[in-house]
């Protein structure tokens, strides 16, 4: 009896199996017309999206980043609100979260997929510029008051400031030698700092485990954007004051050569196939294209207004200007010619490729979505703005004079301090560059080095 009523049971619970399974759809492998996924909602668009490198992140001086769809040359989404007078952009190795320093205090960590800050961190009064090892473990900014270097551990948000002794004697106008551009070196063992005053025309090597400077190097220039090359090899530097692009070897800390460049260079950055180098001119609107290898000249190619920094799409066929005074200008980076001009912005900096929606989706809280569908062409001028109108927008076009472009850069405190000479005054940009030899730092005094846990929102 039991035996027959098992096997009754068994038969009707196949059946029943059967039954379900007939009633649902095909979606396997062999079904030549598999039905597809509903499209993600807007709540969830941003984190279910299949996603790539498509979006050029936008830090603009009024307090937010922009994002521009790459793929089209259009805005999409709400600009992000962060702190005050955002300027530097890092970007973590997995992709996930952008670090921005706020020249009015602090660090910001964006999530990517959810497009809010996640994270505030607190820093001395005025950071400037950021930069991160090759493992994400650690970020490092530099801060023009007071001086010094603070280190960021990523995985806990610790922070670790060093105090640095002034650079310089007071410029002019009164105003330190703050720590500005800053670069790191492949292992994470050294770093790379240029000084924020004119007066200061010095690079300073300190060791990563020490925080101590271990030497200097005069470049004979007020110095401006510092970037490491692809091998760690050499490391290429704006000479703000001598209209050029100076380049050192990470070796043996001497100069390789001074190459000139337009007037007040501020950014540099290396193309995505490390064969070039280009270089913003803020004081004569153009880029300058120069060979990583020979160190020639290529070309120059015209830019927008006050141009700032530059920066490549996933391919390296399309360069990106931000530009100062409202704009970002988009070229083809085979011949220079303009591929269009992307408005709405109020006062561009830094930019930074990073993923994005490979198509331009909703974005999750986003009240600005595209006007009509991407086309592979840009569509004029976009229409994502943010919901209140920043009111920082520069009232004019910085001139090629380094020291006057007083939206661009933070402003020390002044100070009394003394410290190393700078050297005599810098040559015009035609005269032959003989450099210092470099020297290790003597007489000065030792830094001191805080450390404060890190302040999550």
């Amino acid at each position: 009896m039991y035996t027959r009523y098992t096997a009754i049971t068994l038969s009707f619970l196949l059946i029943l199996a059967i039954g379900i399974t007939a009633a649902m759809p095909l979606t396997s492998a062999h079904d030549p017309n598999p039905k597809r996924s509903p499209r993600p909602s807007s709540q969830e668009s941003s984190a279910s999206t299949q996603t790539c490198l498509t979006t050029m992140y936008v830090v603009d001086f009024s307090g937010y980043v922009y994002s521009i769809e790459t793929t089209t040359n259009t805005l999409y989404g709400t600009p992000i609100k962060i702190g005050e007078k955002p300027g530097s952009v890092v970007m973590n190795p997995a992709a996930t979260t952008l670090y921005v320093t706020n020249n009015g205090g602090g660090i910001s960590a964006i999530d990517i997929a959810s497009r809010e800050v996640t994270q505030s961190i607190a820093d001395t009064d005025v950071p400037a510029n950021i930069t991160m090892t090759a493992d994400g473990s650690t970020l490092y900014v530099s801060n023009v008051t007071p001086a010094g270097i603070t280190a960021i551990d990523t995985s806990t948000g610790v922070t670790t400031t060093t105090t640095l002794p002034p650079l310089a004697t007071p410029d002019a106008d009164g105003n330190a030698a703050g720590a500005y551009g800053i670069a790191v070196t492949p292992d994470g063992a050294t770093i790379y700092v240029g000084a924020f005053s004119g007066s200061d025309q010095n690079i300073y090597v300190l060791d990563t485990a020490s925080m101590l400077i271990t030497s200097t190097i005069y470049v004979d220039s007020q110095t401006k954007g510092l970037t490491m090359s692809p091998s760690g090899s050499q490391l290429w530097v704006t000479g703000n004051s001598t209209n050029s692009a100076i380049i050192v070897s990470t070796d043996t800390n001497a100069i390789l050569a001074q190459i000139p460049a337009g007037s007040s260079p501020e950014r540099i950055t290396f193309a995505p196939s490390g064969e070039t180098v280009w270089v913003a001119n803020l004081g004569s609107d153009n880029v300058t294209v120069i060979d990583a290898d020979t160190f020639a000249v290529l070309a120059t190619y015209p830019a927008g207004n006050a141009p700032f920094d530059v920066a490549f799409n996933g391919g390296g066929t399309t360069a990106y200007i931000s530009n100062s005074v409202g704009s970002v200008t988009a070229l083809d980076t085979s011949n220079g010619k303009k591929i269009t001009t992307i408005g709405g912005f109020e006062a561009p900096d830094n930019m930074i490729l990073g993923p994005g929606p490979c198509a331009q989706p909703d974005i999750a809280k986003s009240t600005c979505k595209p006007t009509s569908k991407p086309t592979g062409k840009p569509t004029g001028k976009p229409s994502c703005r943010p919901t209140s109108k920043p009111t920082s927008r520069p009232t004019s076009k910085p001139t090629a004079s380094p020291n006057v472009s007083v939206t661009r850069s933070p402003s020390p405190v002044p100070s009394s301090s003394t410290g190393p000479s700078a050297g005599p005054s810098a040559p015009s940009p035609t005269a032959k560059y003989t450099p210092r030899p470099t020297a290790l730092m003597t007489g000065l005094p030792s830094p001191t080095a805080t450390t404060s846990p890190g302040n999550k929102r």
